[in-house]
């Protein structure tokens, strides 16, 4: 399993919330999801023919239904997103083109930025005589707890996008690309 994909110069603060490269946030879902579905496929003792429904159930795990509120102005999209139980720094917004996706990291992710070793171990089943102990699944430092991609009825210009969270609301301002 490797560890996501994140370029330190794609990250940077606006407003109260990080803001990451699009590509990096789809690839943190992807890993995520891939994670998800191999510990689906453990649990269900490593018996194949169930890939896909893997797959899925762990997509759906991650993307629960989250209320997004869309406006458009003359000049602006605002979306308003209620994520309650979250703190700003586990919240990251990615924005590009016509799409906007807001990832929330579990309290795994806080570790990691802290410098802490965050790998956890988590015990498989066991399988072919070997025992639970001994199989083990890594966990990769950057954890998505889970993720949404809004698509915006307009294209955006990321760079004038401000995102700000309070009181378990992300609200995040994109300036309209004129002519798009």
């Amino acid at each position: 399993m490797t560890a996501p994909h994140h370029r330190p110069e794609a990250e940077e603060q606006k407003g109260s919330v990080t803001t990451i490269d699009l590509a990096d946030a789809l690839l943190d879902a992807f890993a995520e999801v891939k994670r998800r579905a191999f510990g689906n496929y453990l649990v269900r003792g490593r018996l194949p023919g169930h890939a896909l429904d893997d797959w899925l159930a762990a997509e759906r795990e991650l993307s629960p239904p989250i209320r997004v509120d869309i406006s458009e102005s003359e000049d602006f999209i605002q979306v308003l997103a209620m994520l309650p139980d979250c703190s700003e720094d586990r919240i990251s917004v990615a924005i590009e083109g016509s799409l906007a996706s807001i990832l929330v990291h579990s309290e795994l992710a806080e570790a990691a930025a802290a410098g802490k070793d965050s790998v956890e171990e988590t015990p498989g089943p066991s399988s072919n005589g070997v025992k639970a102990h001994e199989m083990m699944h890594r966990i990769p430092q950057r954890h998505v707890e889970f993720f949404t991609v809004i698509e915006l009825p307009r294209e955006v210009d990321p760079v004038r996008s401000v995102a700000v969270f309070t009181d378990g609301l992300l609200a995040i301002r994109m300036t309209k690309i004129l002519g798009a």
